[in-house]
């Protein structure tokens, strides 16, 4: 029996990844006339694609479980994106809201496969927000906020 707090915890996490989707669209694009091998360019573009995967792989969870899927919202505010660093700056913040997001899931669900799903994709949204912040600029001591509980 699926819990009623596992899907909502999904349907967060969904409309988390439409956004996260939209606003590195947005940040590629403002990067899109560097040099692909420049820092975090390419962890950017990365990003893009694990984001859509996830939001795509959280909402077959919906599905499977009978559950509807948040729809994507027309737009998202972003923050000025000015220069390269204050670009990747602006994405790892995006990284942090993402780190937020799933942490708060990861107290909402019950189904263990989800827990580690959603603490694989903790781990690795907090390991981005870091490297994009340091490519932005941010001295590495401070450039993400530890897990919670480290």
């Amino acid at each position: 029996m699926t819990r009623p707090d596992d899907i909502a915890g999904l349907q967060a996490l969904v409309a988390a990844e439409h956004a996260a989707v939209f606003g590195i669209a947005a940040m590629g694009g403002r990067l899109a006339g560097l040099d692909p091998r420049s820092p975090g360019v390419g962890d950017l573009r990365l990003q893009f694609d694990v984001h859509r995967s996830r939001r795509d792989a959280w909402t077959a969870a919906l599905v499977a479980r009978n559950a509807a899927a948040p729809p994507s919202a027309a737009a998202y505010v972003l923050p000025p994106l000015g220069s390269a660093e204050g670009t990747l700056a602006a994405a790892a913040a995006l990284e942090g809201r993402m780190a937020a997001a799933y942490a708060a899931a990861l107290s909402q669900l019950g189904d263990p496969t989800l827990r580690t799903q959603v603490t694989a994709a903790l781990t690795d949204v907090a390991r981005q927000q870091y490297a994009l912040g340091t490519f932005a600029g941010q001295p590495p001591a401070t450039a993400a906020p530890p897990l919670p509980g480290g």
